[in-house]
């Protein structure tokens, strides 16, 4: 019966960058990680077969190796569609009863109250910054 791995992901994703960007041996990392080198060039194998630079997305959007990870992962599953976040999914206004429209209606009457406070207070700072530049 085989151990199952417990490395984590970062350890993982960490070996893979030193190998690919420094050209350290497989062999080395292995020992470092007390794992055989065919394990490492498992999880290079792995890492490139998904043709994407975790490391790139990564730093793109600023999340950690098992968000970009679990992306893959749904998007080979499921397509593009997959990717889509449906969490606090909205109803369509026919569904929503008397108390929840009006609710609706009062966001969408505070949002473009705050819309307006912000143009008038844009429109008085450019009034005050001509009546500057004109003196």
């Amino acid at each position: 019966m085989s151990k199952r791995s417990s490395t984590s992901i970062e350890t993982k994703l960490h070996a893979i960058q030193r190998r690919l960007e420094h050209k350290s041996n497989p062999n080395y990392e292995a020992r470092q990680l007390g794992v055989s080198s065919h394990t490492v060039r498992e999880w290079i194998r792995k890492y490139r077969a998904d043709g994407l630079d975790y490391q790139k997305a990564i730093e793109k959007y600023g999340v950690s190796y098992q968000q970009v990870y679990a992306w893959v992962r749904k998007y080979q599953v499921g397509s593009e569609d997959a990717l889509n976040d449906n969490r606090g999914r909205k109803k369509p206004v026919e569904e929503l009863d008397e108390h929840e429209r009006l609710k609706l209606r009062i966001k969408e009457l505070e949002a473009r109250n705050e819309y307006l406070e912000m143009e008038n207070a844009f429109a008085k700072k450019l009034a005050e910054i001509k009546g500057r530049n004109t003196c």
